[in-house]
């Protein structure tokens, strides 16, 4: 199932800036009814180092998306 949505996304091509992302349920061929095509979110991440603190008062570092 994934080797022929690939295939066909490689013979019609994709946007730029899109990634690919096939999620297939672990169950025989002839059991799966059909493909859903949706849209991820975008984020854009900047040099801006965000620090929080957890409930329990733990630091947390990370980026921060500019949306």
């Amino acid at each position: 199932m994934a080797l022929d949505v690939a295939s066909k996304t490689l013979k019609r091509g994709l946007p730029d800036d899109t990634l690919l992302n096939v999620n297939v349920p672990n169950a025989a061929r002839e059991e799966i009814r059909g493909v859903r095509v949706t849209r991820m979110g975008k984020r854009v991440y900047g040099d801006l180092i965000v620090e929080k603190r957890d409930p329990r008062g733990r630091s947390i570092t990370g980026s921060a998306a500019i949306t």
